[in-house]
């Protein structure tokens, strides 16, 4: 078992040069329902860092919460909504716009309302 330093959980991801200073800003962590507070730290507009604020009630940020930047710049990211075009399990899918795929939920929702009344 290792054990992990501040810096381990709370890195850089983007290289930040030190003559153009970060902008900061207080926020809630998204990642999991806790809802810690933190400070997001953005160097030209990326999000390059989060950091509990020790000031909020919660006082920390799980490892999860710290590695946001990973999660918001993944490459296995979904970034447009996908249909099943296969049978369940195939990993069968095609890409629809937002509004195709806000569609078919409503009229799924529409159908569920329906079959209660």
């Amino acid at each position: 078992m290792s054990i992990l330093s501040k810096s381990d959980l709370t890195p850089p991801f983007f290289p930040v040069s030190p003559e153009e200073p970060e902008q900061v800003v207080p926020g809630q962590c998204g990642v999991c329902p806790a809802g810690c507070g933190i400070y997001i730290h953005f160097h030209h507009g990326q999000l390059v860092r989060v950091v509990p604020r020790k000031e909020h009630p919660q006082g920390i940020c799980c490892p999860r919460g710290t590695r946001a930047p990973e999660i918001v710049y993944s490459r296995d990211r979904l970034t447009v909504p996908l249909r099943r075009v296969g049978p369940p399990g195939t990993a069968q899918f095609e890409a629809v716009s937002w509004d195709e795929a806000l569609d078919i939920i409503a009229d799924r929702l529409n159908i569920s309302q329906v079959d209660v009344e």
